[in-house]
């Protein structure tokens, strides 16, 4: 029996550092529930694709089943609190505010979800004067100095190294 076996993940998030937290937690054992907008996750398209569609998505992805909602509709958003209501783990990685706008407010999440752990990733946090900016990888490794650190001329490391470290975080904090 695998650790996290019986618990129970809803994961609404896309790219890299929320579905990577969400992954090593279903490696753990987790049930994960993957929320995607009915287009899909954006990142499907990014990389090698093979006839199964995106190599490296998959690979973030794998051991989680995937729904697809509407989270700007009333329907949608009803169906993501379906999902959460048994849930144990919620992992977001939307800017301030995107939670809001779907009606997920903290007032709501604790009143309709007290066992739920939710994990918010975002580039600059909840509050704070750049908390509103979105922010990937290569922006954090480019403010923070890794990119200038590797030589003579400035260049982004491949494989992730601000998300991936955010979603480390993110998992061992759920």
């Amino acid at each position: 029996m695998r650790p996290l076996a019986g618990v129970r993940v809803v994961e609404s998030a896309n790219y890299v550092s929320g579905p990577f937290a969400g992954l090593m937690l279903a490696d753990l054992g987790a049930d994960v529930v993957k929320v995607e907008p009915p287009k899909g996750d954006p990142y499907r398209a990014f990389g090698p694709q093979d006839a199964d569609g995106g190599v490296i998505f998959r690979a973030v992805n794998r051991n989680k089943r995937s729904v697809a909602i509407d989270l700007t509709t009333d329907p949608g958003r009803a169906e993501l609190d379906e999902q959460l209501d048994d849930a144990d783990v919620l992992i977001t990685n939307w800017r301030p505010g995107v939670a809001e706008a779907f009606g997920l407010t903290a007032d709501h999440v604790r009143a309709r979800f007290p066992q739920l752990v939710w994990v918010r990733i975002s580039g600059y946090g909840q509050t704070g004067p750049m908390s509103d900016l979105p922010s990937f990888d290569s922006i954090v490794q480019a403010r923070v100095g890794t990119s200038a650190a590797m030589g003579e001329q400035p260049i982004l490391l491949p494989f992730y190294l601000a998300d991936k470290t955010a979603a480390m975080f993110a998992a061992q904090s759920a």
